[in-house]
């Protein structure tokens, strides 16, 4: 993460995506999931990433949070979202914020 990357809330621009990505996880990776819980939530967390590159063309990361993925389309900036809800490990979808420059 560039030092001083300045992170503040704006529109969030691949919400859908992320949402998409996080169905095609949930269909096609059961192994993952006790019913609706994330039994491993890095595994998750990497696999809506791996999702948002392969399926979307989306520059995307796990992390900042263990339970966000970052996603971008140029360094110039990144959106986060929060995709685990804390201590229940429940899938949602959140946007946090938007850093300029890109995290990562």
């Amino acid at each position: 993460m560039p030092a001083g990357s300045p992170c503040f809330e704006e529109a969030p621009s691949f919400e859908s995506e992320v949402i998409t990505a996080q169905a095609i996880v949930f269909r096609d990776s059961p192994g993952l999931f006790i019913g609706e819980t994330i039994i491993d939530q890095d595994a998750y967390v990497a696999e809506v990433a791996r999702v948002l590159r392969v399926q979307f063309g989306l520059c995307a990361s796990p992390g900042g949070p263990p339970d966000e993925v970052a996603v971008k389309t140029s360094n110039e900036w990144n959106d986060q979202y929060d995709i685990v809800i804390g201590s229940n490990f429940t899938a949602w979808t959140n946007y946090t914020v938007t850093c300029r420059p890109a995290r990562f």
